[in-house]
């Protein structure tokens, strides 16, 4: 029988090969990589949801591995630059979404140099600022996983594109953490 082949997502591979600049050869070694992983967006407004909510259920999954912080940073995420300085990660990914100009539910992986575009459009300060700020405080490195929103309606539920990215998401990173 053949063996039946997965599909990775290219926002997967993405993150993988960022996350591997930083781990070493040594299976000991690699097991040090410190993450910190912060949800933002705003329950209020629909898919802005998103963020935080995979931050929650990532933090149901993760939550025994003392290398990995799981923040919900909510509508304020400069609100956790204490934690996550103390915490001192590699690395800081943030979770939210963004107008791509993709199909809603897409996600994709971003480094540093192509958050400095992505402008805050539900929470106060732009992430590049938080990010900027924590990079000088604790020299990790920063990415984004992001997913196109199909509705930010006030009181909104999450539509069926981003739920469903919101899974992918979740099980795509657990898997790659765990």
């Amino acid at each position: 029988m053949a063996e039946k082949k997965t599909f990775e997502p290219s926002w997967l591979r993405k993150t993988a090969k960022a996350l591997a600049l930083q781990r070493p050869k040594s299976d000991f070694v690699k097991s040090l990589l410190r993450v910190a992983i912060l949800g933002v967006g705003n329950e209020l407004n629909g898919d802005d949801a998103a963020g935080v909510l995979a931050a929650r259920r990532l933090e149901e999954r993760l939550s025994g591995d003392s290398n990995i912080l799981i923040l919900e940073g909510g509508a304020a995420p400069e609100n956790f630059s204490g934690p996550l300085r103390r915490f001192s990660p590699d690395w800081l990914i943030f979770l939210d979404i963004a107008q791509m100009e993709v199909e809603p539910g897409y996600i994709d992986w971003l480094e540093m140099s192509e958050i400095e575009g992505v402008t805050a459009t539900t929470h106060g300060l732009p992430v590049s600022m938080l990010a900027n700020f924590l990079i000088a405080e604790t020299k990790c490195q920063v990415g984004a996983l992001l997913i196109q929103p199909a509705s930010l309606i006030f009181d909104g539920a999450l539509s069926t594109e981003v739920h469903a990215a919101v899974d992918e998401l979740v099980d795509g990173l657990a898997d790659l953490l765990s």
